[in-house]
């Protein structure tokens, strides 16, 4: 867990790519999220799809801190995922999170047996 006065910085990317482009896409998201988390600060990098039918990615980033994010933001790299965006059927969503407080199973144990 980090102090609140670090909090650690989510940024999750939606997109529903044109059925066609689909697959080439994941494929770019994956190597990004490899990428992304072998750099300073990266906590980590996953992707996922949606198992429905509406074929749905996400694009997760997790971060130390808000500076290795916005370090990451401002970088030429970044730009990969901006173009990505406009393979969007639907309008993307990007959105970042600023977490202050982590918790785990001993969060779950304590509400558990509070019952």
């Amino acid at each position: 867990m980090y102090p609140p006065s670090m909090p650690k910085v989510v940024g999750m990317l939606r997109l529903v790519p044109r059925v066609a482009e689909k697959s080439q896409i994941l494929a770019m998201l994956r190597e990004r999220a490899e990428l992304v988390r072998a750099l300073p600060g990266c906590l980590t990098s996953e992707v996922y799809q949606d198992t429905g039918g509406q074929g749905t990615l996400v694009y997760l980033e997790v971060w130390h801190d808000e500076r290795s994010a916005s370090e990451h933001l401002r970088s030429p790299d970044y730009d990969l995922l901006l173009a990505l965006m406009e393979a969007s059927e639907e309008a993307p969503r990007l959105e970042f999170f600023f977490v202050s407080e982590t918790r785990g199973v001993p969060w779950v144990a304590e509400l558990r047996d509070a019952h």
